[in-house]
């Protein structure tokens, strides 16, 4: 089982449905908390928790609620834990996942 506290860097969490219990959310040291983000990259990623109904213009829409599915569009990566055996995915593979996707 992967332990957060021994994870370095900032952690910023993307919040979905299931996201509720702020003190849990605290203690595992999330520095901020947002419905959405965009992530600097080539190109941009914009994150979600679900997958965005338009993508913004030069980007690929990260969203991790497709459970078991595969991506709606080209411009969509599906980071559900399940696809990433259940672990967080480095933030460069999912930016490589997402060139390949662009391209």
């Amino acid at each position: 089982m992967l332990d957060l506290h021994a994870c370095p860097g900032e952690r910023t969490l993307i919040l979905g449905n299931h996201d509720t219990y702020l003190p849990a959310l605290a203690e595992a040291r999330f520095a901020t908390r947002h419905p959405q983000a965009m992530y600097e990259a080539e190109p941009a990623l914009a994150l979600s928790h679900e997958p965005l109904p338009a993508v913004p213009v030069g980007a690929v829409n990260v969203h991790r609620d497709l459970h078991g599915e595969t991506e709606p569009t080209r411009r969509r990566v599906n980071v559900a834990v399940e696809r990433w055996s259940y672990e967080p995915g480095p933030m460069a593979a999912v930016a490589a996942r997402a060139r390949g996707r662009w391209k």
